[in-house]
């Protein structure tokens, strides 16, 4: 892959940036199953006009080779910013938000791209403003670049990307979903749902205290990571996400009352939720129920819940919404002002046979 190192002044004739213009600030490409839910929101000052703006994706449109093409263009002629300073654009399909303007967006998925937003855009889609696949535009069809990001598939390839902000790849994919976070671009929550903040601040801040952090590596060479917040509307209203697995292995999440660092070295890994005698620890693995969160990594490293106790999307989506209660003979009800101590095991195969592993651990007061 090859970007643009030129000065973004004399590559797009960019207008100075500061905080009363509008910026690209979350896009969604793609989801599990059908892609409904595509989307991108612009923000800035409150009511501010958007009607001379164009929101343009740069890729390897048809007959462009391997970059240059524009494969989207979204006018935004009539329309402004709300009044909480957002402008959100989605499918006739979406579910998460009520867009401003709706139309069939269609992203590529597959690839590297940009997304950018322009002044007074004069092109047409299908124009390659790249001829020689030098990553270095030969002609831009607006008068000022306000914003871009390319989102990164792969490094390497050739496909190339334009603009100095870039995010991903995520694993072995494009990100799916990305927001920008204090003026820093992010990959963001693949499943719907999660992290998924159209027409309003992009604020899902993580929730507790890391102990035992980092974990021991794994077989990809990296530790396993746990993180959580609170939002899922289920439950507890705590949501865990765990990341950086191998793929294919199974895993499932624990929870404990005491929580010990270092903890004690089991298999390839570190158990941090007993440290002596008559400390007890509960496995969200039980058949049936909200009780159960086993799941598999997927390719980019991400457990996906396999028993639909995550997100909307039941049988594939990442993480466990942890229920009302922690399971036992009798479940222990989760009580505003208790403290829970959180860790995942899993299986790690390439490691060696019967291998298996955990994540950092995890402390949340609810």
């Amino acid at each position: 892959m090859q970007k643009l190192i030129l000065p973004l002044v004399a590559a797009f004739g960019l207008a100075a940036i500061s905080s009363a213009q509008t910026t690209i600030s979350e896009i969604r490409i793609d989801q599990d199953g059908p892609d409904n839910d595509e989307f991108f929101e612009l923000a800035g000052n409150p009511g501010a006009s958007l009607d001379d703006l164009t929101y343009l994706v740069i890729g390897d449109a048809t007959g462009a080779g391997s970059g240059g093409g524009i494969e989207a263009v979204v006018s935004l002629a009539g329309m402004s910013l709300d009044a909480s300073g957002f402008f959100l654009v989605g499918q006739t399909s979406m579910t998460l938000a009520n867009p401003g303007l709706t139309t069939n967006l269609s992203f590529e998925n597959s690839d590297n791209v940009t997304h950018m937003l322009v002044r007074d855009f004069t092109g047409s889609n299908g124009d390659d403003l790249d001829l020689d696949d030098d990553g270095t535009m030969d002609f831009t069809p607006w008068a000022s670049l306000l914003d871009s990001v390319a989102l990164v598939e792969s490094t390497g390839s050739g496909e190339l990307t334009y603009g100095l902000a870039q995010v991903g790849p995520d694993g072995s994919q494009v990100p799916f979903h990305v927001s920008k976070e204090s003026g820093v671009w992010k990959i963001s929550d693949k499943t719907i749902g999660y992290g998924d903040t159209p027409g309003a601040p992009n604020n899902h801040p993580s929730t507790g205290t890391t102990f035992c952090d980092p974990g021991f590596v794994n077989s990809t060479g990296s530790p396993t990571v746990l993180s959580g917040f609170m939002g899922s509307g289920v439950g507890s209203d705590l949501h865990l996400q765990c990341t950086g697995g191998p793929m294919g292995e199974v895993g499932f999440f624990l929870a404990g009352r005491s929580a010990f660092d270092p903890g004690v070295v089991t298999s390839l890994g570190n158990f941090c939720l007993i440290g002596q005698a008559g400390d007890a620890y509960y496995r969200f693995n039980q058949v049936g129920g909200a009780a159960n969160s086993v799941g598999a990594f997927d390719a980019t490293g991400m457990l996906q819940n396999l028993v639909g106790t995550s997100g909307p999307s039941p049988g594939m989506s990442s993480g466990f919404d942890v229920p009302a209660g922690i399971p036992d003979v009798a479940p222990i009800p989760i009580l505003a002002g208790d403290t829970w101590h959180f860790q995942v095991w899993h299986r790690d195969t390439p490691a060696g046979l019967g291998s298996s592993n955990f994540s950092n651990g995890l402390t949340v007061t609810f």
